[in-house]
């Protein structure tokens, strides 16, 4: 037995097994509830995404967050943004806004960069907002951005003075 509903809301039948035996009919009550068709947001990811150190004022390497339908009709996705006190260290740089909706079982990419605008542990919410069941759909971005330092590099010819006579001084080089 299967339930198809119809309309949404509570459906009650009853089915009837007639045979010889005593006790006939037999009768065996059945329910269920139907609900609305809806998208359902599935990610790719249950946690953060989590980017590697970055030096400040430099972009990372993209990172994917995949949005499965797992629902029974399309979903639309309406926006994608990045917002808290690290939204501008995070850039979307992919997103589903395509004006096609997603049908049931289809996936969409979403790509996040890390660009951290200062030292320290970066972090901001990705927001889908979209029309799914329990929408809209939140992900924490993370990131720690490192303090650009001076550095001292040599360049990496080797210094060559040539022949110089003892007790005399040989010609100036550059390092």
């Amino acid at each position: 037995i299967a339930f198809a509903p119809t309309t949404v809301g509570l459906e009650q039948a009853t089915l009837v097994v007639v045979d010889n035996a005593t006790g006939s009919p037999r009768l065996v009550p059945l329910s269920g509830v139907g609900t609305p068709a809806a998208p359902v947001v599935c990610l790719s990811t249950g946690g953060p995404l989590v980017f590697p150190s970055q030096l400040v004022t430099t972009t990372s390497a993209v990172q994917t967050v995949t949005i499965l339908n797992c629902g029974s009709t399309n979903l639309n996705v309406a926006s994608v943004s990045v917002a808290g006190f690290g939204s501008n260290d995070f850039v979307v740089t992919q997103d589903c806004i395509s004006g096609s909706p997603i049908a049931p079982g289809n996936t969409c990419a979403i790509n996040v960069a890390f660009a951290p605008q200062a030292a320290g542990t970066r972090q901001a919410t990705l927001t889908v907002t979209d029309d799914s069941a329990g929408g809209p759909t939140t992900l924490l971005l993370q990131g720690v951005g490192t303090a650009l330092t001076p550095a001292i590099c040599f360049s990496g010819n080797p210094v060559n003075f040539g022949t110089v006579f003892v007790g005399t001084t040989g010609s100036l080089q550059s390092v």
